[in-house]
């Protein structure tokens, strides 16, 4: 787009469909945990806590392998700032010789079950009714974002904890193993409605139904090829699905 588009152009655009996003009822201290790119989500999300009422405390903590590999550093620590009581913690695992802690890190090494032992035993401050409280951190909202393994770490550490499953968010970029010991017939007849066309997927061929609309030159809305954005969500009107 910055390559091409020029002033007068129109342009189709649709509005972001991604269930990965800040709820902005909860009164407890919000809590952004991320790893490498997963920061990205997290960016949206803390500026969206900035521009809350009354916003309750926030941590945020970030692992990244180095300096030079930190995105976003200079900006949320800009929006941090700007936030009264904020408070962040970044890891990195292979800091160089010009990444001075306290600068742009505050700690060597990974963000491991010790460190999310302190984090949910350690005491903040809240005032959800104008009156001051003291909680341990394990009554806060959780958000968790980043690789796959790394959000299956956290998400265990927290649960260990006593964290309730309903208090953890998260996304990795990942759509998920392959399915071991699934079955399904050697092919199968999909249509497509109200385009009324009705193709056949076979087994062999491993194509996904947005591959396998692709293939016969149907347009299928879509903001990923994984699943996770939810763009391509369509009705059923027959059969039923079990989700693997």
């Amino acid at each position: 787009m910055h390559d091409t588009a020029r002033a007068g152009d129109v342009l189709e655009l649709r509005p972001p469909s991604g269930r990965f996003v800040l709820d902005r009822s909860g009164f407890l201290r919000t809590v952004l945990i991320s790893a490498g790119i997963g920061a990205t989500p997290m960016i949206a999300m803390l500026k969206a806590h900035a521009e809350r009422e009354d916003a309750p405390p926030l941590l945020w903590i970030h692992v990244a392998r180095s300096g030079e590999t930190h995105a976003f550093a200079g900006e949320v620590d800009a929006l941090l700032a700007a936030l009264p009581g904020a408070l962040r913690r970044t890891w990195y695992t292979s800091p160089a010789a010009a990444d001075v802690p306290g600068v742009r890190h505050d700690r060597r090494g990974r963000f491991d079950a010790e460190a999310i032992r302190e984090m949910v035993t350690e005491r903040y401050t809240l005032a959800p009714f104008g009156r001051a409280i003291e909680l341990t951190g394990d009554y806060s909202d959780f958000y968790v974002c980043g690789p796959k393994a790394f959000e299956a770490e956290v998400r265990r550490a927290l649960l260990a904890h006593g964290i309730r499953a309903e208090a953890i968010r998260s996304e990795s970029f990942d759509s998920g193993d392959p399915v071991v010991g699934g079955s399904s017939p050697p092919e199968s007849r999909v249509s497509f409605s109200p385009r009324q066309r009705t193709v056949v997927w076979r087994r062999d061929d491993a194509m996904t139904l947005l591959e396998l609309a692709e293939s016969e030159g149907i347009v299928v809305e879509h903001a990923c090829r994984t699943g996770i954005c939810g763009s391509c969500d369509v009705a059923l009107t027959r059969v039923t699905v079990r989700y693997l």
